[in-house]
Order: structure tokens, then C-alpha cells, then sequence
């Protein structure tokens, strides 16, 4: 074989490997797992452009043929999906949860919510509480009542520690 025809064989190889890396489902596999792992810290498209060797308007364009979202869009979901799970399943106050979210003002917080899901976070929480009530238990003996949070009823703590995430 002759050393140009090696190098041309090489070169295709490494081009169809690069082919194969840069596929549009390997890249929003890719892309899925660098939102899971930096979304609370980096919120610009920019990083995960960055992170991923595109330049951010391609990376754009391919995520909305993919899914019919931009980049920004796909970290914002991710954002609120947790935002959904700490209301669902903590007590802790919005104010701190807009915090803990990368919130500089819990009214941003708010809004951002009531954008995404056409409800407050409170009316939401509450909403998702009288969902996943547990069953009516038999009344105690003697009379006795259950002073327990609807949080406590599904086996989630509600007190200790040092901080205070209820007010």
C-alpha cells in the first residue's frame, strides 16, 4: 500500500469516527447528562455549547430539530422539573427553595414557576399534597388526633436540625 493511499484510509477513519460521535442522539444523550450535572450552577447555553465543541446557534438549531426546543429551554425544564420535586416532596419554604434553585429573588422564582406551569408555587404544592394524601386511617383510641403534617403522613421529616426551612 502506498503511504498516500494510508493516510487516506486513516483520514476517512477518523472522519467516520468523528461522524459517529456527533450524531444528533448521541449528542442530546450527551447533552441530557452535562444539564443533569451542572444545571444548578450553569444556566447559559454557552457552557453546555462550550462543553459539547459547538458553537452555540448550531447547538441551538440541532436541539430544536431533535426536540423542538433551544438549549435554554431544555435547562429551564430541568430547572422546574426540580423546582415540581422539592414542592412536591419537602417542606421547605419557597423562599429557600427559590434559593437552593439559583434564584436571586424568590419573586423571580415565582414567576418563573407560575410561567411554566400556569400555577404559583404554593397553589401548586397544595394542588400536589391533596393528590398524593394517603388513605383515611381508622380514628385513634380515645379520641385521639393525628396532629401530623401532610408531609409527615407520607413519611417525609418535617423538623431537627439547625435550620429552619419553614418559614
Amino acid at each position: 500500500m502506498r503511504q498516500s493511499e494510508q493516510f487516506n484510509s486513516e483520514t476517512s477513519t477518523q472522519i467516520s469516527l468523528l461522524e459517529v460521535h456527533r450524531t444528533p442522539a448521541l449528542l442530546m444523550q450527551k447533552l441530557d447528562n452535562l444539564i443533569e450535572q451542572h444545571f444548578m450552577e450553569q444556566r447559559s447555553a454557552e457552557f453546555y455549547s462550550s462543553a459539547l465543541a459547538y458553537i452555540t446557534r448550531t447547538l441551538n438549531e440541532i436541539t430544536h430539530c431533535e426536540r423542538g426546543k433551544t438549549t435554554f429551554m431544555m435547562i429551564q425544564d430541568r430547572i422546574f422539573k426540580e423546582a415540581q420535586s422539592l414542592l412536591e416532596t419537602t417542606p421547605m419554604s419557597i423562599k429557600a427553595m427559590s434559593f437552593i434553585l439559583g434564584f436571586e429573588d424568590p419573586s423571580y422564582f415565582g414567576k418563573f414557576f407560575k410561567k411554566m406551569s400556569g400555577k404559583p408555587p404554593k397553589a401548586y404544592r397544595l394542588q400536589a399534597l391533596k393528590m398524593a394524601e394517603p388513605p383515611l386511617t381508622p380514628p385513634l383510641k380515645g379520641g385521639e388526633t393525628r396532629d401530623q403534617s401532610p408531609f409527615e403522613l407520607r413519611g417525609i421529616p418535617t423538623g431537627g436540625g439547625d435550620i429552619n426551612l419553614m418559614q
